[in-house]
Parts: structure tokens; C-alpha cells; sequence
């Protein structure tokens, strides 16, 4: 059983299909009713680990439509083709896999008509920012709750990086369509506190620290290990997120904190720039050493 504290830690999951799998087969094993004690859920189509590990999806549209039939899931994404350089090199075959996931989005909706179910989230895949916008425009449905894939581990800053994608996307996409980010770090949780896109991200960032740890000093990756480890890095991911107005449950503005913050750091690395070509580097290095 969790401890009330553990309860009050894990508000909101989110689950991939392989824990349900049987036996490394295409079929699942469907979970009971009392399985998450409670706890909101949603399901992801583990698409990265699909394709990085297995090829391609292991199981058929069908069945993965029957296990997101059999439980009272928060939300379920459709299953869809991620894009990272180490899966697709090249452009084409980021189309391809656009075009794919495009594919599946209908195949998956069709079979949850046909199972009497609500349709899935859609994801929303590329690398470049017009990727994204790419796909979105060629989607003239978009619910109210899309997910963003290929963003694991993807870095914050340049042409290519989540800061960007967000903010071209906030830019095109409908009024009142927010994101889902698939497998974020925990510094990109911190930069996107409070974005009027954001509805919200997971990440499993704590399990690969957990790992690490009990590697490093050579002990048993338990459960409780991985539960204190969860329970430190999910208080750390809180406490640098921006404090909430009077103690109330919502902040003033919060589209505008995160406008204002980044404005900020923009500002700030405008100002480096500028010192650089002010200074030489004698200079930089004694200003350095004064701080």
C-alpha cells in the first residue's frame, strides 16, 4: 500500500503498453479496475521505444485500441512515428514518418469508433520547428489536447531546440489547443513553467537518475530506491517552478510570468554577446575572476 505522502506525490501518471504486453508478443494483458489505486492515467503508444528497440510497433492498431478500451485512461495517444536523428536520418524520412503517423492518427480513430471509445490524443512529430508546423496545418481537427513527440532529451536552445518549436507553434496553432510533451527534461519543465500552451509534460528523467545512482554506488535498483529517488527530484522539479499568488491554487498571469522570464534571458544573452565584442579577451577573463 503507498503512504499518504506517496499518494499526494503521484498525482497524474503516465504508462506505456510494454508493462502489459504478454510475453514479448503482439497481445496485452488488460489491467484491473483497482490497478492504480485511484491515481489518474494516461496511456502513451511507446512509440520511441517501438521503433528504436523493436523496428516498428510489435502490436497491431487493433489491439492497442482493445487495451485503451479497457480502463478509464486520463487520455490515450495515438500510436505515431517519432523523428529523432537517430531514428530518422534524413528528410525524407522524417516525412515518411509524418505521413505515417498521419496514417495510424486515422487508423486508430476508426478502431476506436468501431470499439465504442473516445478518439485518441493526436501527437504532432518532425525535429525542425516547420516540421511541426507542417503537420498541424495539414490537420484541419485539432482537439483541444495534442501531445509533441520527438522531444526527449531534445535540447532547449538554437533553430531546432523545444524553446523555439513552442514558440512557432504558439504562434500558428488555434485558440484554445495546449500540449502534451512527451519525456521532457527536467530543465525544460523549469523553462516552461507557466506557458499558456503547456496543459502538461512527463518525464521519466527521475528513473534514468535512479539508475545511475545505484550503479555508481553498485546496489540494488529497488523500489524503494526508486521511490526516494522520484520523491527527491519531483520536490526539486517544484521547488524552482515559479510560487503561486498568495498561496492560491492559481497564479496571476502566468502566460505573462513566462513572457516576462523569457524576455529576461534573451535580454541577458544579448548583453553577453554584446561584452564580447566590447571586450577582449584578457579583459573577459579578469571580469570572470571578480564575480
Amino acid at each position: 500500500m503507498r503512504s499518504e505522502a506517496d499518494r499526494s506525490l503521484i498525482d497524474r501518471m503516465c504508462v506505456s503498453p510494454n508493462p502489459f504486453r504478454q510475453s514479448g508478443g503482439s497481445t496485452f494483458s488488460l489491467p484491473s479496475a483497482d490497478l492504480f489505486s485511484g491515481v489518474p492515467v494516461a496511456l502513451d503508444s511507446a512509440g520511441f521505444v517501438a521503433h528504436h528497440c523493436y523496428g516498428g510497433f510489435p502490436w497491431s492498431v487493433k489491439e492497442y485500441i482493445r487495451l485503451a478500451a479497457s480502463y478509464p485512461w486520463d487520455w490515450y495517444a495515438s500510436m505515431d512515428l517519432c523523428c529523432e536523428p537517430e531514428i530518422a536520418s534524413n528528410r525524407e524520412e522524417v516525412r515518411r514518418r509524418q505521413q505515417e503517423t498521419i496514417r495510424l492518427l486515422g487508423a486508430c480513430r476508426e478502431e476506436a469508433n468501431r470499439q465504442g471509445i473516445a478518439p485518441p490524443m493526436p501527437v504532432l512529430q518532425g525535429w525542425r520547428a516547420t516540421d511541426y508546423l507542417r503537420f498541424a496545418e495539414a490537420m484541419t481537427d485539432l482537439p483541444s489536447l495534442v501531445g509533441l513527440g520527438s522531444v526527449c532529451r531534445r535540447s532547449l536552445s538554437g533553430p531546432s531546440g523545444l524553446l523555439s518549436i513552442i514558440e512557432r507553434l504558439d504562434r500558428s496553432l488555434p485558440r484554445g489547443v495546449r500540449l502534451h510533451l512527451f519525456g521532457v527534461k527536467g530543465t525544460a519543465i523549469q523553462k516552461l513553467a507557466g506557458h499558456p500552451r503547456i496543459h502538461s509534460v512527463d518525464s521519466m528523467a527521475w528513473d534514468f537518475q535512479a539508475r545511475k545512482a545505484a550503479a555508481l554506488h553498485q546496489h540494488s535498483n529497488t523500489l524503494e530506491h526508486h521511490i526516494h529517488i522520484m520523491r527527491r527530484w519531483y520536490t526539486r522539479q517544484i521547488e524552482t517552478l515559479p510560487q503561486q499568488a498568495g498561496g492560491k491554487d492559481t497564479a496571476k498571469d502566468v502566460g505573462g510570468a513566462f513572457r516576462q522570464r523569457l524576455c529576461r534571458d534573451r535580454r541577458k544573452a544579448q548583453g553577453q554577446r554584446q561584452i564580447n565584442l566590447w571586450m577582449n579577451e584578457t579583459n573577459l577573463d579578469w571580469l570572470d575572476g571578480q564575480r
